[in-house]
């Protein structure tokens, strides 16, 4: 018999938002339902004991819902996400905690207030992530996906932004100079709801890519973008790293690394009428990544020493048998015959 209350939501799609109703929910009271089966016991009589249910009325009633004003698309953004298994967990969880936060008019929309800390216990796994201006392995890693994605939609849908912060490092897949990185509790992504109506912000996940759509009342706002040209501040430095595994005197490079860089985005936002309701610029600075360069440190290994030659045996050796006498018998000397030049020998 038990049913909790259900508030009354929105379900979204291509032709805009519509209201699900409220329900109301059933909980039995458990004070009166225990004096009638009290009752029931002394009973003498067939026993019988009625179990007592009350309603639960929802916190959002559908009339409250469609007065929020939320009927339609106010902007979006979508952006391609990849890389490890840990990662795209992240992404998917994060993207979830977010998924249908309301945004009341006039107030503020937080990430890090929304999704509150980041931590194990939540289902957050070690993935890679920018830590003091290098990429490592860190909790949460991926969770800026998702950032930089609500960033951008509030962006298109010409909402104030209160807090922004670019990444450390450069990263070429997101749109220039419109990245957004958080870190609890002190980097934080904050944008207004200066509209008279209601927001509602939802995620849709697919295999490679997210999207964060913010739905209202029609704003019919103009949004015109420019970035800088992306500046190249000279040369990475180059770090020195001994590899034990390569000889003395060999170098060989693990990574190019990347130069200081720096850009800025440039947005006007106008109303239906064509005034100017914003004009602001957001600049970013990203370091550099040094060269990494293996040195070699194993040492040359030494060449063989060649093998002596073994002398020779006692029995090998020529003329003394012990007792002072050469045992080999001498050769017989060459008979040669001569004659006198000009004789003929007798045939």
């Amino acid at each position: 018999m038990n049913r909790a209350p259900r508030d009354a939501g929105f379900a979204v799609s291509g032709s805009g938002v519509t209201v699900v109703a409220a329900r109301a929910g059933r909980a039995v009271h458990v004070p009166r339902t225990a004096r009638a089966l009290l009752r029931a016991v002394v009973t003498r009589a067939p026993r019988l004991a009625r179990v007592v249910v009350t309603s639960a009325a929802p916190e959002r009633t559908t009339a409250e819902a469609k007065a929020m004003g939320i009927t339609s698309l106010v902007g979006g953004y979508t952006t391609i996400y990849g890389g490890e298994p840990n990662r795209l967990h992240n992404v998917r969880l994060v993207a979830g905690l977010i998924d249908g936060a309301l945004i009341a008019p006039g107030t503020t929309f937080s990430f890090n207030e929304t999704t509150g800390e980041r931590t194990a216990e939540k289902g957050f796994l070690e993935a890679p992530v920018i830590i003091n201006g290098e990429l490592q392995t860190g909790l949460g890693g991926g969770v800026c996906q998702v950032s930089t994605t609500v960033f951008n939609a509030a962006y298109e849908s010409g909402l104030p932004i209160e807090s922004r912060t670019n990444h450390a490092l450069y990263i070429d897949h997101y749109p220039l100079g419109r990245d957004a990185t958080v870190n609890y509790p002190d980097i934080d992504l904050r944008f207004t709801n200066d509209t008279k109506h209601w927001l509602l912000l939802r995620t849709f996940v697919g295999s490679s890519s997210l999207t964060v759509n913010l739905y209202g009342a029609p704003l019919q706002r103009r949004v015109v973008s420019e970035a800088a040209p992306l500046v190249v501040h000279g040369k990475p430095g180059v770090k020195w790293v001994q590899d034990p595994t390569l000889p003395v005197g060999e170098t060989r490079v693990e990574d190019e690394g990347e130069p200081a860089r720096s850009t800025s985005v440039h947005r006007r936002v106008y109303d239906a009428s064509g005034k100017r309701l914003y004009d602001a610029t957001w600049s970013s600075y990203y370091r550099s990544e040094p060269k990494i360069v293996r040195v070699g440190t194993k040492p040359p290994e030494p060449e063989p020493k060649p093998e002596p030659e073994p002398a020779p045996k006692a029995e090998e050796l020529p003329g003394d048998d012990g007792d002072g006498e050469s045992d080999k018998t001498p050769a017989k000397p060459k008979q040669t015959e001569t004659r006198p030049r000009g004789v003929t020998p007798p045939r």
